[in-house]
Formats: structure tokens, C-alpha cells, sequence
């Protein structure tokens, strides 16, 4: 079914140390042409227990936009 790409959002905390910003770009943004990334800072692995409030609201901007 042809149609708008699905856009996709990738939160990347900026001291995982497993998915790291540079794999992520090597990875999932050549695959996805529509993906965008952010790093949130003073975050690790666990960016939900870690930054809760950073997470959220930057989760609640991406979605907001048009």
C-alpha cells in the first residue's frame, strides 16, 4: 500500500552505553529515511528511570508537531 512514510522518532541516552548515538545513526537512521534522532542527556540505557520528565516532554514535542 503506497503512502506518507511512517515517521519515526529514536531517543538515544547520551551515556548508553550499548545503543550509543553512533550505532544508532549507522543503523536505524540508513534504514529508516524518515527517522530522526535525539540524545537526552544525562541519560543511560534506561532513559525512563533515568530522565523520566526529559523523556516525556520530548516525546510530547515530537508528537505535537504537524
Amino acid at each position: 500500500m503506497a503512502g506518507k512514510p511512517t515517521p519515526v522518532k529514536l531517543f538515544v541516552g547520551e551515556h548508553d552505553p550499548a545503543i550509543t548515538a553512533a550505532l544508532t545513526t549507522g543503523t536505524w537512521l540508513k534504514w529508516y529515511p524518515n527517522a530522526a534522532m535525539e540524545t537526552l542527556p544525562n541519560a543511560g540505557h534506561y532513559a525512563m528511570y533515568e530522565v523520566p520528565v526529559a523523556l516525556a516532554t520530548a516525546l510530547e514535542n515530537w508528537l505535537s508537531k504537524p
